[in-house]
């Protein structure tokens, strides 16, 4: 569903979807998907996440490309073996990597 909405500007629901990210109950990898579409849309409003036992304020729009930063890189360069050999898995492992580093690279 999230990825249906994400082809449409994030503004109509933007006042419902903000509180998920701070409900600690809520699936990590949906925050992601919700923080994402939020940083695609330029969000400019301070958002609290909280997500793996962390809280943190940020504003989407000064985010930068979590797959740009130097551990995402170096993680990247490293998994390039397994990308040559099963790259099924490499898009797998490089679509957890980014879930991860969302949070903790910023």
């Amino acid at each position: 569903m999230l990825s249906y909405h994400r082809k449409h500007s994030i503004e109509p629901y933007l006042d419902r979807l903000v509180p998920y990210l701070s409900d600690a109950q809520l699936n990590p990898v949906i925050k992601t998907g919700i923080l994402q579409w939020c940083i695609d849309e330029g969000i400019e409003d301070q958002i609290e996440i909280v997500k793996f036992d962390r809280s943190k304020w940020i504003k989407p729009y000064e985010l930068p490309d979590v797959l740009e930063t130097e551990f995402a890189k170096t993680c990247l360069i490293e998994l390039e073996e397994i990308e040559h050999d099963d790259p099924t898995l490499y898009q797998f492992t490089k679509q957890i990597l980014f879930r991860f580093c969302i949070f903790y690279t910023h």
